[in-house]
This record gives C-alpha cells, sequence and structure tokens, in this order.
C-alpha cells in the first residue's frame, strides 16, 4: 500500500469518528423538530372515553358472569378474574399502551404475561373457550347495544 492510499484510508477513517463523535449534539440540535411529532404521538396513545366505558363494561361484565376464569391452570372465580384484568388494565393504562378496547382484551385479557399461556373460560355451558374471543363477542354485543335505542 502506497502513502497516498494509506492517507486516504486515515482520512477517511478521521472523518467517520468526528462524524460519530458529534451524532450526539447534531441529533440534540434537531430534537426541537421532532418534539411535536412526538408529542402527538404521545397524545394518541392516550385511551378514549369510550374505550373506558368500554373496558369497564367487559370487566363489570366478567365480574358478574358466573363463569370461571383459568390463569396459569387454575381456575379462578369471575370475581377475582375481574381483579386481576382490573391490575392489568391499570398497569397498561399507567404506560399509556392502550388505544383501544382491542388493544386491552389482545394486551390483557388474552394470556398471562408470565407464562404466554392463553386465559380460558368456562361458562353455564361448562364448554371451556379462550377469553380473547368472549371478550371480543361480548364487546360487539356491547356496542351493538350502545348503537341500537331501546
Amino acid at each position: 500500500m502506497n502513502f497516498r492510499t494509506l492517507m486516504s484510508k486515515a482520512s477517511c477513517a478521521h472523518l467517520l469518528a468526528v462524524a460519530w463523535l458529534s451524532l450526539p449534539s447534531a441529533l440534540l440540535a434537531l430534537s426541537p423538530l421532532f418534539a411535536p411529532a412526538i408529542a402527538t404521538e404521545l397524545a394518541a396513545a392516550k385511551l378514549s372515553a369510550t374505550s373506558r366505558k368500554e373496558i369497564q363494561h367487559l370487566l363489570t361484565h366478567l365480574g358478574t358472569s358466573t363463569c370461571q376464569f383459568n390463569r396459569n391452570g387454575r381456575w379462578y372465580s369471575a370475581l377475582e378474574a375481574r381483579q386481576h384484568l382490573t391490575q392489568k388494565f391499570d398497569s397498561l393504562d399507567k404506560k399509556d399502551l392502550l388505544k383501544s378496547s382491542e388493544d386491552f382484551i389482545r394486551l390483557a385479557g388474552t394470556n398471562s404475561s408470565i407464562s404466554g399461556k392463553s386465559y380460558r373460560l368456562k361458562c353455564a355451558d361448562n364448554v371451556e373457550v379462550e377469553s380473547a374471543p368472549w371478550l371480543t363477542m361480548e364487546l360487539a354485543r356491547y356496542r351493538q347495544q350502545t348503537l341500537t335505542p331501546g
């Protein structure tokens, strides 16, 4: 390798090093440009009053049902299921991770966040069903009921 090639590669390496070291300050300089977009995204993560009402309905409906709730292989009462899903809802809500009732079902009402096992319900007919379709059907029924007067 000749001297000119070696110096050219050294210059490239130097330029890359300078660019890398100045990257954080460049990002800081641009941060005011991105602040509105970040604020908009955070505001979009807030759960609407309608979704809150729907989720509260789902929790109440579950808690007052005659169903049993299977979590990680153990059966719980409907009231215990409601308490558990309420805790999960509160945690997700504090972190602004819910944008809709469907997010609640997917993130809180579907499976154990520890084991990954699906939640299951056993109601009056004694047939076990997964919780997600059960909650989704109840949400659809509730929405239809609120749209239909009387």
